[in-house]
């Protein structure tokens, strides 16, 4: 959902009207219909506008999730290295 405390202009209903989820016709794979579809600037499209076959997921190349699955929240603090990480801003 967007943001309507921030936003007076985007607001969901605007979301709503100006945004559309693509078919299930729709081929990933494509890369120029992608562009099409990312560059119509009169509807904001909602999915997978496209997928590069010769690259890895996203998910595949995030480190951190490498030898743990577990979404970050379900994960122990290390209470130490978190509060030497709050000291180096200060």
């Amino acid at each position: 959902c967007p943001c309507v405390t921030f936003n007076r202009v985007n607001t969901y209903q605007w979301y709503k009207e100006n945004s559309f989820y693509l078919d299930e016709a729709h081929d990933p794979f494509d890369q120029m219909k992608a562009m099409q579809i990312a560059l119509d600037t009169n509807r904001i499209a909602l999915g997978v506008l496209y997928i590069n076959p010769k690259r890895k997921p996203y998910s595949e190349n995030v480190r951190i999730y490498n030898k743990d699955k577990r979404p970050l929240y379900q994960r122990d603090l290390d209470k130490k290295k978190f509060n030497e990480l709050l000291e180096s801003f200060k």
